[in-house]
């Protein structure tokens, strides 16, 4: 079964309206009611449904919003990765200043 099956599953229809209507049918990043909601999986794991996670592992976001915390994740996932070139040899906080300064 895909991904996309897989979001046709009436148990995963049952997960995101719980978590819509706990969000109260907003976003929880802007709190905006006028867009289109996503539930957002905050992290995957192996041969886990879309709908086997704990509430606290998923977010509801507005279009806008999701789109900007996928542009802020993969920002981070390389600023991550360059600091963790620098780690052999390097103290720590040469690492953490290097994290703080591309995350601006």
């Amino acid at each position: 079964m895909t991904y996309s099956d897989k979001l046709k599953d009436p148990k995963w229809q049952r997960f995101r309206c719980e978590r819509l209507e706990a969000a109260n049918w907003r976003c929880e990043h802007c709190c905006s009611d006028k867009s289109f909601l996503h539930i957002h999986h905050m992290f995957y794991e192996r041969d886990r449904n879309p709908w086997q996670y704990p509430p606290e592992a998923v977010v509801v976001l507005c279009e806008r919003c999701h789109k900007e915390w996928h542009a802020n994740e993969y920002t981070l996932k390389l600023t991550l990765a360059k600091a963790l070139r620098l780690v052999p040899g390097r103290r720590l906080h040469v690492v953490a200043k290097h994290l703080l300064e591309g995350c601006k």
